[in-house]
């Protein structure tokens, strides 16, 4: 017998209208800024995108030898994808409108994971919140990695419940390239593991997955040894974000002195010399020292790490903005009181805010449906809704390794406004039969 829960608000068209028009806000506000900010100058990171792209078109793709002797390897996947804009279109200026494209497959993603694993309701409102969200409607300009890497894995997730052999194989072909943006991809490994448990995938399925996500890390690795002479998979930066959290001046963030003072004091005698294998090689060593030295202090720093990673939801314009007080990442800085940075960046972070409250909530009053039922916990140990709640919670553990920013939670943003939809769902105790009939039920991907 079905024993799905029973939901405090209908499925009704009203609803539907509000989803449809926070999409229709969030789309028309990225637009907007796609407008505005056509032809501006990319800041940051994302500048240094589009100048390794704008240098590896010529070369015949990115790494080359010309970066034998950079300081990392950045996005290797990402960087590539603009050289073929480049090389397709003439320009890399139409990136946004990619991110544009991809922001609506994570719409869709979002939903469907949402009717999949929850009920519809709470894929609609889940929707919602995302499309509410301001690092959503400030997402889609800047050549920064979070949007394609988050609609690759997240489609991944989504495709990992698919019932064909070929969904299984693209979902780890998705997470393979997604890990050449950025090296935690691994973090939805869980996840989709735990979802194809319970959806009695076969052995096979799932090592299916798993060699196509390796075929394409070690293509990857390949592609970068035979342009550099070095394997690596992913960026180079580790090392480097490492030592950031792991030396005397270490406060658990970026610091806003980065480019003028802290890089100098982590110079490496020789550095000029030194290609950027070496390098991160150099400072792993170091900041590894450091934490074997100081691990009481830099256990603590965890906190405070988890605090900066959270607070804020004011992701992307440091990237935008020219004047953001936000560190290394600005192109000026003004000086401003941090009283003036929390009130030009708490009302703009007030539905973030509205999700993490929810979440909190949602997670209290539905603690009882996050392991599996009695007598399956052992074969299965957590439901769907526990397994994809192990992407922000694997996510976060990993990153506090490193420095953190705020934008490092953007990837765990469409499970969190699913939690907090959730909210407004009256508890449940679904048997088995009926959550992976719920999980098989669907003609996406299938």
């Amino acid at each position: 017998m079905r024993n799905y829960s029973k939901i405090i608000f209908n499925d009704c068209p009203a609803l539907r209208i509000v989803m449809w028009g926070a999409v229709a806000v969030c789309l028309a506000v990225q637009v907007g800024i796609e407008i505005a900010c056509w032809g501006n100058p990319q800041l940051s990171e994302c500048g240094q995108h589009i100048q390794l792209a704008a240098q590896a078109y010529g070369e015949g793709g990115y790494p080359s030898m010309s970066n034998l002797y950079d300081s990392y390897l950045l996005a290797p996947v990402l960087v590539n994808w603009l050289v073929l804009q480049q090389w397709l279109l003439g320009t890399m200026q139409l990136n946004g409108v990619f991110n544009i494209l991809f922001n609506l497959l994570i719409f869709y993603e979002i939903y469907f994971l949402g009717k999949r694993v929850f009920n519809r309701p709470t894929a609609m409102l889940g929707v919602t919140f995302y499309a509410l969200l301001y690092s959503t409607w400030t997402s889609a300009w800047p050549t920064a990695t979070e949007v394609p890497f988050l609609a690759l894995c997240l489609s991944g997730v989504s495709l990992a419940l698919s019932r064909r052999w070929w969904g299984v194989l693209l979902a780890g072909v998705l997470l393979g390239v997604g890990n050449g943006i950025r090296g935690v991809a691994v973090v939805y490994l869980p996840t989709i593991m735990g979802l194809m448990l319970w959806r009695k995938a076969r052995v096979g399925e799932m090592a299916l997955g798993l060699l196509a996500m390796g075929a394409i890390v070690i293509a990857t690795g390949c592609w970068i040894e035979a342009r550099t002479g070095y394997f690596h998979v992913t960026s180079t930066t580790s090392g480097l974000n490492m030592l950031i959290s792991a030396n005397d001046k270490a406060d658990g963030s970026l610091p806003t002195d980065f480019c003028d003072t802290t890089l100098t004091d982590m110079r490496i005698d020789n550095e000029d010399g030194l290609n950027y294998a070496a390098k991160d090689s150099a400072w792993t060593a170091r900041s590894t020292q450091w934490i074997k030295a100081h691990p009481g202090r830099w256990a603590g720093l965890a906190v405070k790490k988890l605090g900066i990673m959270y607070f804020h939801d004011v992701t992307f314009d440091a990237y935008i903005n020219p004047n953001y007080d936000g560190g290394y990442m600005s192109a000026k800085k003004e000086e401003k009181s941090y009283w003036a940075i929390i009130g030009e960046r708490v009302p703009k972070s007030l539905v973030y805010y509205a999700v993490i409250t929810l979440v909190i909530m949602s997670l209290w009053r539905h603690r009882h449906e996050l392991l599996a039922p009695h007598g399956e916990c052992r074969k299965y140990g957590l439901t769907p809704k526990g397994y994809l709640l192990l992407i922000p919670i694997v996510g976060t553990l990993a990153t506090l390794a490193f420095q953190t920013m705020a934008r490092y939670h953007y990837p765990f943003l469409p499970v969190m406004c699913l939690w907090a939809a959730y909210y407004f769902t009256r508890p449940s105790r679904e048997d088995p039969a009926a959550i992976r009939e719920k999980l098989l039920n669907s003609r996406h991907h299938d």
